[in-house]
């Protein structure tokens, strides 16, 4: 008989006659918390919900459990599990032990996992009157299992409890003083550490890379040729640092209310929190962080700035909870928001916008918008999807999409052309004519943004994708020198046109 199957044999036989393992499922055998999670979606559905919590909570956390999980739905595919650990679950259950899922969360939405994963025997939860935390989780697995006759895997100070009272313990994911805690308590056989939270995983969730959109608050100061004004430039540098803080702000609520549709995203999914790199109550931590911050630079900017800011803060916020799943009015949100950063810039600095620069952004931005919504949808078609997740748009609007985007994109550079012979330019640069070299820059640029857009290359943010293009940079450069030409040199071109 072969000695490694004879090995296989008896260690089957012997975890067969082990005690249960018992496991906890909120931060144990998934990422993230299920309450926290029901709240998120219950307040995406609609926010005044809000107001109900407190008085569902008078009757009790069980109560308030119960009465989420009756208006919410918890999809178990897409929750973040702790991989390494339900491996291991696996196994033990591969091996014949008995599998309890002992958990606090409610029993609807325990019974929908137990039944997605397959691998429970039984299930003890809390209902509508019991909260199965702590004592009350201690109290009913001493009574089904005895004293000291199950195994329990936790990872929270509410396990600490249960811990005292069982054969041998495993600690998953537990803070060092959780984990010191069990080890004093009891029999620690096996432990999965917690992963370090770097400081990189706190700028992905606040998605710092995206705050190279708001230099557009120094758009202003480049058009009026004030870049050489220390103090605007000053002003203008705190209005960057307040929109960055605010930007993450949203951006981090965004995230947590969108938790269901970003894990179905093949890029989204890797988010802090979707992947559960991050928990959710420290999402709000960091959410109430840039807002403070934002406070703070906001203090030293002029009122009109500020309020224009703040129109930003709530516009955005309206847009992550309902204007995104509006059709067409999202991609007309998206392109005021960018503008919104400009018209702040000079609220910032005391300039005075012009309706050419004004316009030019609207129809520039609503074009990049509508870019980023057919990228999507393009790889929806890719993938033989017909619907985007969250959003109320399907493949099929791919044709009509795109021609509202790229003629929004042609007539921006339209605007290049006619701003070039307007009197605002006959008075700011030297050789205003020299500015119809940009059409043609801009329109090579846009358009070849939409061709790699309809070959399925872009697949991000058009301005992020902008930011790692170096024919972009190219652009760019372009732009600049034409801009120069025209603010400082005379030319016989000028004259010609004229």
């Amino acid at each position: 008989m072969n000695p490694t199957h004879t090995l296989s044999v008896t260690a089957k036989m012997m975890d067969r006659f082990s005690p249960p393992l018992c496991v906890d499922l909120d931060g144990t055998l998934i990422r993230t918390d299920l309450l926290h999670e029901a709240v998120l979606l219950l307040l995406r559905r609609n926010f005044l919900y809000l107001f109900c919590l407190p008085f569902w909570l008078l009757a009790g956390k069980a109560a308030l459990k119960h009465r989420v999980a009756q208006l919410v739905a918890i999809d178990p595919a897409g929750l973040p599990y702790n991989r390494q650990a339900l491996a291991w679950i696996h196994e033990q259950k591969e091996r014949g032990r008995y599998i309890v899922l002992a958990t606090a969360s409610n029993r609807q939405f325990a019974d929908k996992i137990a039944a997605h994963l397959g691998c429970f025997d039984e299930v003890l939860a809390s209902d509508s009157s019991h909260n199965l935390s702590a004592e009350a989780k201690r109290a009913a697995l001493v009574k089904r299992f005895g004293d000291k006759g199950f195994d329990y895997a936790g990872n929270s100070r509410e396990d600490l409890a249960v811990w005292k009272h069982c054969h041998r313990a495993i600690v998953v994911h537990a803070s060092p003083r959780i984990s010191d805690a069990a080890q004093e308590m009891a029999l620690v056989t096996k432990e999965f550490p917690k992963p370090a939270t770097k400081l990189k995983t706190w700028f992905r969730a606040a998605r710092a890379h995206q705050w190279v959109k708001n230099l557009l608050v120094f758009v202003p100061l480049i058009t009026a040729h004030r870049y050489l004004d220390i103090a605007a430039v000053k002003s203008a540098s705190l209005l960057f640092l307040a929109f960055s803080a605010a930007a993450s702000t949203t951006y981090v609520i965004n995230d947590l209310l969108d938790l269901t549709a970003d894990r179905r995203h093949p890029i989204k999914s890797s988010r802090p929190f979707a992947c559960g790199d991050l928990y959710l109550w420290q999402g709000l931590i960091l959410a109430l962080f840039c807002l403070a911050a934002t406070a703070v630079f906001a203090a030293f900017l002029p009122l009109s700035a500020c309020v224009i800011l703040g129109c930003y803060l709530i516009l955005t916020l309206a847009y992550s909870i309902w204007l995104k799943q509006a059709l067409i009015l999202d991609v007309l949100v998206l392109a005021t928001l960018y503008t919104i950063r400009i018209i702040a810039g000079g609220a910032a600095t005391n300039i005075k916008l012009s309706e050419w620069l004004i316009s030019f952004s609207l129809f520039l931005f609503l074009s990049l918008a509508i870019c980023k919504r057919s990228s999507e949808l393009m790889a929806l078609l890719t993938a033989n999807k017909t619907r985007s997740a969250g959003r109320s748009y399907k493949t099929k609007d791919l044709e009509p999409l795109n021609i509202c985007g790229i003629s929004s994109g042609m007539v921006a550079c339209l605007l290049i052309l006619l701003y070039g012979s307007s009197q605002q330019a006959t008075s700011l640069y030297a050789s205003p004519r020299v500015l119809y070299l940009l059409c043609p820059i801009l329109f090579y640029w846009i358009s070849r943004l939409w061709i790699l857009t309809f070959r399925g290359v872009l697949k991000e943010d058009p301005i992020l994708f902008a930011v790692r293009d170096r024919t972009s940079y190219m652009v760019v450069i372009a732009v600049i020198v034409v801009v120069m030409f025209a603010a400082f040199v005379q030319t016989p071109l000028n004259r010609f046109l004229q």
